[in-house]
């Protein structure tokens, strides 16, 4: 009949098409069995002969010492991060362990983590165009990369692919790659991944074609920061916490997982060097490398070369007078001089270590010790270094939360308001501003230690349904400030204190009239004040230099502007650039000095986001209008 013809056809159209898509038939062999054996003994020769072209140059001994932990991890598990300079090859390195691992049948699901899901995306492409263009992987590996081929770039070929008639469930996404399953294969089955840090990797797992489950069993954070990050203590933090909590727990419990993080270290206390500090995270092994670990004696002779090849740019001559006059006297130059990498270096170069100056020179100091040295100048103003977040948390005075320093008389408040909720800090300050932060928060309170304003579970919004924001925003501020006024401030000797002021952010988006409504209308009179901060620059007039206006009040580096014929309320202007480096001084004061500003407590973790917090910021020292001053941003 009609339909049993029409089902005769379609069998014998699917036998067809089956026989069509197995790439049994004409399956190669392995070319050089011996060559293959070679590079699973040994990692670094694996590199060399697979991928001729990306490591062209001889290695150095900071580049073997990378290869061999590496080797390391991958065979016998381990956490390990290291610094290389730039340019050291650190992805390509990455790149190819994750293949080494999973060729070899070492690992079963690999991930390489980029510092965002962009960087993920070329190192993905990048292992792709491995598999897919490289004929030497293809004579040895064979069970790999001919089954890459035969699907000839047409990604709906992997859902049909066969061999020996049964499916090889091979897969070729945006965000990993799965190997075909070949009989015999020892690394059949095997996955490579490649996320970002950010994105979301948590619960990644594989489901092999034999029903087995597998989750990543080597992990590789490459770079897992990048330079915007490595300045914001909350992407630090958040960073951290997705290594440690995130990354490391991959392998499931009670599994311990492989996990190798090449890096350079960007600034002071980022991310890399906290993974590189034994004190803050001693489970990891870490090792920090140079581009030149002996800078050359006679700086006599390299000033006036560094004076050569500025004035040859300048010129338009590219630099080219500056290799005849080192050759000329490179003896003297070389002196004392030790660089890592020996073959680095361009051919209208004489040496390593002339290719390393030039990148100083040309690069500046403070840029070459960052990306090169991985030692990035600390963060000064003048002779004066920025504290670090620790150091911060660390200015402890030892009293009880609330407790007010023998040295305080007065009590006062500020409230930054952030929308979903308010911020407040509590200050006691006696003469001379020594002064204590004996207090803070938020409201509505978030009951934990550390949190973002982004992921803030309780919110003004929660807390008052009916109003919109900025009813939520009036109604938090009352209800905050009667807290406040309500509380009894207890010194050491047991007298009590009162909150004498409350500053209220008045600059936060549209709810400016909002605040000056409030700071109007509150029950506690003039002891509210709506506050703006205004960053003075050296190009701007400060506060001191102003002339007076009937009914103004200007003090030291702030000012309240008249009210009159206005509709605001009273309200004081601060110079916060100046304020900012009078917090960075007072917390420089040591402890039981005049001037001194120090935190309640004992116990530093307690303060951790209230020092990220001051240290988001970094200042530059800028000259204008015959001043000096540092800028905040």
């Amino acid at each position: 009949t009609h339909d049993r013809h029409l089902a005769v056809v379609r069998r014998r159209w699917s036998e067809a098409t089956r026989k069509g898509n197995d790439i049994a038939p004409g399956f190669p062999d392995v070319v050089n069995p011996e060559r293959k054996q070679m590079g699973e003994n040994s990692f670094e020769f694996f590199c060399r002969t697979y991928y001729p072209r990306t490591f062209r140059w001889p290695w150095s001994n900071d580049q073997r010492t990378a290869i061999d932990l590496i080797e390391t991890v991958v065979i016998d598990g381990g956490l390990f991060a290291y610094a290389l300079p730039r340019g050291s090859g650190k992805t390509s390195l990455a790149e190819c362990a994750v293949q080494w691992a999973t060729l070899y049948g070492f690992r079963k699901f690999p991930l390489l983590i980029g510092s965002n899901q962009t960087a993920a995306d070329i190192s993905l492409n990048s292992i792709k165009s491995e598999m897919e263009n490289n004929d030497l992987l293809l004579e040895d590996f064979p069970e790999v990369c001919y089954p890459v081929r035969k699907l000839e770039r047409i990604a709906q070929k992997q859902r049909s692919q066969h061999y020996g008639g049964q499916f090889t469930h091979i897969g070729w996404s945006g965000e990993k790659i799965v190997f075909a399953s070949i009989p015999g294969s020892v690394c059949s089955g095997a996955a490579i991944g490649c996320v970002g840090l950010t994105a979301g990797f948590l619960g990644m797992r594989i489901k092999r074609a034999d029903g087995e489950s597998v989750r990543p069993d080597l992990v590789i954070p490459d770079d897992p920061q990048t330079p915007e990050s490595a300045l914001q203590p909350g992407q630090i933090k958040k960073r951290e916490s997705l290594i440690v909590g995130g990354l490391l727990g991959l392998a499931g419990p009670g599994v311990k997982i492989a996990a190798l993080m090449p890096g350079t270290v960007w600034a002071p206390g980022d991310l890399m060097e906290r993974f590189l500090d034994p004190n803050l995270h001693p489970e990891w092994q870490g090792q920090r490398r140079k581009m030149i670990y002996s800078f050359p004696k006679n700086e006599e002779l390299w000033d006036k070369y560094a004076t050569i090849r500025k004035d040859s740019f300048r010129a338009g001559n590219k630099g080219k007078e500056c290799t005849p006059y080192y050759v000329a006297n490179r003896e003297a130059m070389d002196a004392g001089a030790e660089v890592a990498w020996l073959s680095r270096f361009s051919e209208d170069e004489a040496s390593a270590l002339q290719h390393a100056m030039n990148l100083r020179i040309d690069r500046g100091i403070a840029e070459f010790d960052t990306q090169y040295q991985n030692d990035p100048p600390k963060n000064t103003i003048g002779d004066e270094e920025i504290l670090t977040a620790d150091q911060i948390a660390n200015k402890l005075n030892g009293l009880a939360r609330r407790r007010v320093p023998m040295a305080c008389d007065k009590v006062v408040v500020h409230i930054d308001i952030q929308g979903k909720i308010l911020y407040w800090l509590a200050l006691a300050v006696g003469h001379g501003f020594t002064s204590a932060v004996i207090d803070y928060g938020t409201f509505p309170d978030q009951r934990r230690n550390y949190f973002t304003l982004a992921d803030a579970k309780r919110t003004l919004a929660k807390e008052f349904p009916g109003a919109e924001e900025l009813g939520q925003i009036y109604a938090g501020l009352d209800k905050l400030t009667d807290e406040l006024f309500s509380r009894r401030w207890i010194k050491e000797d047991n007298a009590e204190l009162r909150t004498d002021l409350v500053l209220v952010d008045a600059a936060w988006g549209k709810s400016t009239l909002t605040v000056y409504k409030f700071c109007r209308e509150n029950k506690h009179g003039a002891a509210v004040v709506a506050a703006i901060g205004r960053g003075i620059t050296a190009a701007m007039a400060p506060f001191d230099q102003y002339v007076r206006k009937e009914g103004e009040t200007i003090g030291d580096h702030w000012m309240m502007p008249s009210t009159k014929g206005k509709q605001t309320s009273r309200h004081v202007i601060v110079d916060t650039n100046h304020y900012k480096s009078f917090v960075q001084a007072r917390l420089r004061v040591a402890m039981g000095d005049k001037s001194c500003l120090s935190l309640f407590g004992r116990d530093p973790g307690e303060h951790r986001m209230l020092a990220d917090h001051v240290t988001s910021e970094y200042g530059t020292k800028t000259t204008g209008r015959g001043r000096e001053l540092v800028e905040w941003r």
